[in-house]
């Protein structure tokens, strides 16, 4: 797979190779040469025949760099037709997750520990570290206008990615435990008999004492009431988050004839399609649960019809732009998990230790559909160069509603963990400026 310095080498080669074939504000349809009897309405050569959808009503006449048109005559400089390009650095931020504890919630309360009453609670939540941080990533443009004012425009964002880390030491983790496995006995006195937790004789598995001196000698039913439930506590953790965003538009343009300001509107009409990933990994060792891993995975595939509109305005040198989206999507959700638990514990059911615990491993998924709407605003000024190459500075933010994030989608459930069927409706928002540089549009 090609790196991003390769990719973005190859745009920048595609951009000014079209810049050596654009055609700027001067370009005439052919067809305007006129329709004499017996002429041909729509001489060659037709440049553009072998081009993807077709364009057929203009030839490029190749002068990128000449100078740029800041005639302030009747309404300013003609818009462009002709094929168009952009390529964008974006450095935008994306939206924390909903806060949900590192733990099962419902085990939170109070306990007794060493025959001391205490209030156990997982150590932390994901809001203690996951922020909305800046994150960077690509967005390129490629595109036609014809002479008809119709064309098409095809707009991508390729790898905008956050990636979050949270260490913390001595984190307790609590977790649903219907199969009683970290339930298990005490030998405070280290005399290799279980002890009489609730003093009725009999020395949880090993055996009843009948003379009264504290020592078991006899053989005698297990007593599950001398159990403990030993806490899950590690020694380290680490969390780990990455959130990334790719996605492509496909959209026919029709641009209004000229305003009497100068200014240029364009409908945009076509389908979006948008790939959010986020990934949550947690790797904790120490305690009887020593090297755990529970590794969440949530894909959310987002595709369908959008509507949107551009209006731009040049002054000089300089051209304002504004643009607005809006999309009605299915979000198609599949979540995956992995999860390791107690991988180094021995699980041979010693005292002063979980009693049932072994190391055990297991694979979850879960699948949802969701209606998905969405919008997206862009502002943008580009500083023309040439008549056709500008530098762009622009300011994106687009807000997605039901989607899915990983981190709150983990089942704290011993020992297999899972995936809950659950918060798979929550806002993200995309925001922040880009950077780049534009032909011909």
């Amino acid at each position: 797979m090609l790196n991003h310095r390769t990719t973005i080498g190859l745009v920048a080669s595609a951009i000014l190779l079209l810049a050596s074939r654009a055609h700027a504000q001067g370009m005439m349809p052919s067809y305007a040469l006129g329709d004499a009897p017996y002429s041909n309405p729509d001489p060659g050569p037709h440049h553009g025949d072998w081009m993807p959808f077709n364009p057929v009503g203009f030839n490029h006449n190749m002068q990128p760099f000449a100078p740029a048109d800041i005639s302030e005559y009747g309404n300013g400089p003609k818009p462009n037709t002709g094929f168009f390009a952009s390529y964008e650095r974006l450095y935008w931020t994306i939206s924390k997750p909903g806060n949900f504890p590192v733990g099962n919630p419902d085990e939170e309360g109070p306990s007794i520990q060493n025959g001391i009453p205490t209030f156990v609670e997982n150590s932390f939540d994901t809001d203690d570290f996951m922020k909305p941080f800046w994150a960077w990533g690509n967005r390129y443009e490629l595109g036609y206008m014809d002479c008809d004012d119709y064309g098409w425009l095809i707009s991508g964002i390729s790898h905008l990615h956050q990636g979050q880390v949270y260490n913390i030491l001595d984190p307790l983790v609590l977790f649903a435990d219907p199969g009683f496995i970290m339930l298990g006995y005490v030998d405070a006195d280290g005399d290799g008999n279980d002890d009489d937790l609730n003093g009725n004789g009999v020395f949880g598995r090993s055996g009843a004492d009948t003379d009264g001196d504290g020592v078991p000698d006899a053989g005698a039913p297990i007593d599950p009431l001398d159990t403990v439930n030993f806490l899950s506590q590690y020694t380290f953790l680490q969390a780990t988050n990455e959130t990334v965003l790719d996605g492509v538009e496909v959209m026919r343009t029709y641009r209004a004839p000229t305003l009497h300001n100068g200014g240029n509107f364009e409908l945009l009409y076509g389908v979006r399609y948008m790939h959010i990933m986020d990934h949550f990994i947690v790797d904790a060792i120490g305690g009887f649960l020593d090297e755990s891993v529970w590794d969440t995975k949530v894909e959310n595939d987002i595709v369908g019809p959008q509507i949107g509109g551009r209006y731009s305005n040049q002054r000089g040198r300089w051209i304002f732009a504004a643009e607005g989206r809006l999309f009605a999507a299915a979000n198609f959700i599949r979540a995956q998990q992995r999860s390791v638990i107690a991988t180094n514990f021995p699980g041979d059911g010693s005292a002063n230790a979980p009693a049932n615990l072994v190391p055990f491993g297991a694979q979850a998924s879960d699948d949802e559909t969701e209606f998905c709407p969405g919008g997206e605003l862009r502002l943008a000024t580009t500083y023309q160069l040439t008549k056709a190459v500008g530098l762009k500075l622009s300011y994106t933010a687009m807000l997605i509603d039901n989607v899915s994030r990983a981190s709150n989608r983990v089942d704290y459930t011993l020992p297999d963990f899972g995936v809950l069927p659950i918060n798979t409706n929550e806002d993200i928002i995309f925001q922040g400026i880009s950077f780049g540089v534009e032909v011909n549009r």
